[in-house]
């Protein structure tokens, strides 16, 4: 159950697909096909027909594979809070998981301290503890540095994406931190200079419009005509 002051989002379900849909389906590696086929997969299973897919964080790549990959299977995508830049432009206890020289060193690392950090400015421990703890504890028993080893191919997988964004023709919107101090703004204006039909929409946050509250993101993925044409214009 959400926490009071929470209130699920209920997009039309034939419309919109919001990535990762868990961080474990997705932990293969974006360089296989895996998580392109999974959501292909998905769109298929629950009858999404051609979908607008929101891809905050780590759903940034695999939304922008799929599109490079396969982009009959989606209308339009809204991304941004992803480390997809080349060369990586990444911070924090991000930047030292993907440079650590072994899972094990990952696994050494106190994942519930690092997430706690990361989760606290959208569910903060002491008003929503109910939320944060939640969060926190999805990464116990080793999910933190198992759900590592997706990030940690970024530097095998960023040159590949670097290739393929200029043919990605899906209207894209990139919606994203200007302060994030994990995935630096680098990785917003990245994307949007090689994609020929992306608009940027800045947030003045930082970490917060990552991952567990992107709500800037989703009011901007429904400000579009028919068609998946963005609309002009920051969200308000």
């Amino acid at each position: 159950m959400p926490a009071p002051g929470r209130r699920p989002w209920a997009p039309d379900p034939a419309s919109i697909l919001t990535t990762p849909v868990s961080s474990s389906r997705l932990e293969a590696g974006i360089l296989t096909p895996a998580p392109r086929r999974e959501l292909s997969h998905l769109i298929d299973e629950w009858g999404l027909g051609v979908p607008h897919v929101v891809g905050p964080d780590v759903g940034t790549a695999a939304a922008l594979f799929l599109a490079a990959k396969a982009p009959e299977r989606v209308t339009s995508l809204t991304v941004g809070g992803g480390a997809v830049r080349f060369p990586i432009d990444a911070g924090g206890a991000l930047k030292e998981i993907i440079e650590a020289p072994t899972l094990d060193d990952v696994r050494a690392l106190d994942a519930r301290t690092n997430i706690g950090y990361a989760v606290e400015p959208a569910a903060p421990s002491v008003s929503e503890p109910e939320v944060h703890e939640d969060y926190v504890s999805a990464y116990d028993l080793e999910r933190f540095a198992e759900s590592a080893r997706f990030v940690r191919t970024y530097p095998e997988q960023n040159p590949v994406l670097h290739d393929l964004l200029p043919s990605i023709t899906t209207p894209t919107q990139i919606v994203a931190g200007r302060h994030d101090d994990l995935v630096p703004w680098s990785n917003s204006e990245y994307p949007a200079e090689l994609l020929p039909n992306s608009e940027m929409h800045p947030l003045r946050m930082g970490r917060s419009s990552r991952g567990i509250r992107p709500t800037g993101q989703r009011r901007v993925s429904v400000r579009r005509r028919p068609g998946g044409q963005p609309h002009s214009g920051s969200p308000p």
